[in-house]
């Protein structure tokens, strides 16, 4: 899927990935300009534990992996720049379990859930931040 946000905004200066986490999914967009396009979809599928904390503890760490991986292919060959938008309450578990080198060439991480909203929304709430 592509869009183009509103010429309200400045477009983005250079191409750039944008990954929408929640704890289950992380939906990876990227920018060039105004141009947005919709990727794919990173899930993670963790077995079934008798603890519900561990399990959520296990999807977040796996899933900041797939994110630390994908965010790593893009920035080594389309994009310069990264933004990732996480929920403020599993920010510090997500971003621990990431590679330290990744995140820190993130320009911005946004405490919020954009992942199930759709994109005119999300870029909205990206470039008000």
């Amino acid at each position: 899927m592509v869009i183009e946000f509103s010429t309200h905004y400045p477009p983005f200066s250079e191409k750039t990935v944008i990954i929408l986490t929640n704890t289950e999914k992380a939906r990876v967009l990227t920018v060039n300009g105004r141009e947005v396009t919709e990727h794919e979809e990173i899930t993670v599928n963790v077995t079934e534990m008798a603890d519900f904390e561990a399990q959520k503890v296990a999807q977040i760490t796996a899933l900041a992996k797939k994110v630390s991986k994908t965010l790593a292919t893009f920035l080594s060959t389309t994009c310069t720049a990264a933004i990732l938008c996480v929920p403020e309450v599993n920010r510090e578990q997500l971003l621990a379990a990431m590679d330290p080198a990744i995140v820190a060439k993130c320009e911005t991480i946004i405490p919020k859930n954009l992942s199930a909203m759709k994109l005119d929304v999300v870029m909205r709430i990206v470039l008000e931040h």
